[in-house]
């Protein structure tokens, strides 16, 4: 993203007054600009844990880059160093130099921002009502489903690559109520969508809650493991990285017994371990409502989990 951004912004530069040459061979200039993507990315690596105002860095780069447009346009129409000046390109080009470069740095301050997943304080979303509710969701979740035996609604949670497909796999079945996607068993609190692609650590998880008078969880265990390659490390389909690694977590000891089962049984297939996590539930954040039911919202959405497995129940 950053070679793209660059390239982009070197392809407007270009006619503005020197292109790549004067780009890179600007001189004492060029010495001085480099201190604006580093002072912008500085002042956000060192603000950011303490405030939720990420905008800090583009402004920072705009009022320095305004300091050294001015710099510039003075020594340009009034000063005697013409060694500021982009090789000796007349002083309205020497100006639009400039304004390239500033925009330029904003746009690379931007993408590295975009890259590190951030779009606020992970204090500012902790504490947003939304993530709030979502964590105080997911601790008594724990304690409602495992009231006694008489209860036959249950929980359990797959993590199986890009949640979207997974929640339109599951949604097909008679006996499952409720699904819901999210992040689960990450080491941070409410994270975002960005973060996790950022590698925050949680697993894009669907929350699958079923009458267990209707359908079994061994049954809904047969159709996840139809779903995925267990033998792929933090991989499925085309998407990569440790939001996308599979996983069977559960909130009901009682269930644990016949997860092990049916994991033993599906594990005979193969010669390798599988890469299939079997743990109990730690955490899990529902994840942003744009998420939900996501190939229902847009039908043509990428997903990595074969179309026929959609009419599963349909087709008998």
């Amino acid at each position: 993203m950053l070679t793209m951004t660059f390239l982009i912004t070197l392809c407007v530069l270009a006619p503005m007054g020197g292109g790549f040459k004067a780009l890179m061979l600007s001189g004492n200039g060029l010495y001085h600009h480099t201190l604006c993507p580093i002072i912008s990315v500085l002042s956000y690596v060192l603000w950011e844990p303490y405030s939720s105002f990420w905008l800090l860095p583009v402004i920072v780069t705009t009022v320095y880059g305004l300091v050294m447009l001015y710099m510039n346009w003075k020594l340009a129409f009034d000063g005697p160093y013409p060694f500021f000046r982009v090789h000796n390109q007349s002083p309205a080009a020497t100006v639009l130099w400039m304004l390239g470069l500033i925009a330029f740095i904003t746009v690379l301050s931007l993408a590295i921002i975009a890259v590190t997943g951030k779009e606020g304080s992970k204090k500012a979303a902790a504490n947003s009502p939304e993530r709030q509710l979502a964590a105080e969701a997911t601790n008594t979740e724990k304690s409602v489903f495992t009231e006694g035996t008489e209860n036959k609604m249950k929980i359990i949670y797959f993590a199986g690559g890009c949640f979207w497909g997974t929640q339109k796999f599951f949604d097909q079945f008679e006996g499952v109520t409720a699904t819901e996607v999210g992040y689960a068993n990450g080491p941070t609190e409410n994270p975002s969508y960005q973060e996790v692609c950022a590698k925050s650590g949680h697993a894009e998880t669907v929350r699958v809650e079923y009458d267990s008078s209707r359908i079994s969880l061994e049954k809904l265990i047969e159709y996840y493991f139809m779903t995925i390659d267990p033998l792929s490390y933090h991989r499925q389909g085309a998407d990569m990285g440790i939001q996308y690694r599979t996983g069977i977590y559960y909130v009901d000891e009682e269930d644990l017994p016949v997860i092990e089962t049916c994991y033993a049984k599906e594990q005979e297939k193969y010669k390798r371990k599988m890469e299939v996590e079997l743990l109990p539930l730690e955490n899990f954040y529902t994840a942003e409502e744009y998420h939900q039911k996501y190939l229902d919202k847009n039908p043509g959405g990428y997903c990595h989990i074969p179309r026929a497995l959609f009419d599963l129940q349909a087709n008998g």
